[in-house]
């Protein structure tokens, strides 16, 4: 939790309640199913919860507005991100259908009326979305070619990236904003952290 109140040093006694149940939550869940890496878990609040919500350090999203989370996995971004967003609603989407009974239980019991999830492959979803997000479940490329469906002319697409990414926004290149991380979150683990923004 240090890494969380060192660099988001305003959020609410509730946000950081629900930020904590959260992390205790996905810890004894991992026990049973494999939502992130066992020998991680230690590292939970800064390689997880501050990478999910970086990204409001760079950017902000608009009111009432909604966001798919593509490839939820345990729930990140999706949910940390909607801890901290609460007038935007937010539907987690993952083809694993244990990893969603599990999310939609970390919803219910840490109180969330802004999250839905559920149980589908993301290429045989047809719902539209004002921002679409993705934290390093596929390359760039797939990422816009099997969401496109679900977007209108003012989605923004949004994925979290680590490492060199030259190859995969290949055709893409001037028409991306790319955050580096590192710039103002200084931890050691973000330094080839990218957030990459696309709007049509």
């Amino acid at each position: 939790m240090h890494y969380i109140l060192k660099y988001f040093n305003d959020l609410t006694e509730d946000q950081l309640t629900k930020l904590k149940n959260y992390a205790d939550l996905l810890c004894e869940w991992n026990t049973l199913i494999n939502l992130i890496s066992r020998k991680d878990i230690k590292n939970i609040f800064l390689h997880h919860i501050l990478h999910s919500i970086s990204l409001l350090k760079f950017f902000t999203f608009k009111p009432n507005t909604s966001i798919l989370d593509v490839g939820t996995g345990g729930g990140l971004p999706g949910i940390p991100l909607s801890i901290l967003c609460p007038t935007n609603n937010f539907l987690l989407i993952d083809c694993v259908e244990k990893k969603t009974k599990v999310v939609q239980d970390i919803i219910k019991k840490i109180n969330l009326n802004n999250v839905n999830v559920i149980h589908q492959n993301v290429k045989l979803y047809k719902g539209k979305h004002d921002y679409i997000i993705q934290r390093a479940v596929m390359s760039f490329k797939e990422f816009i070619l099997f969401t496109k469906k679900n977007s209108h002319n003012e989605t923004c697409f949004i994925a979290y990236k680590g490492g060199d990414i030259t190859q995969e926004i290949k055709g893409y290149e001037n028409k991306l904003e790319i955050f580096n991380i590192h710039d103002i979150i200084k931890e050691p683990y973000f330094k080839d952290k990218k957030i990459i923004v696309f709007k049509k």
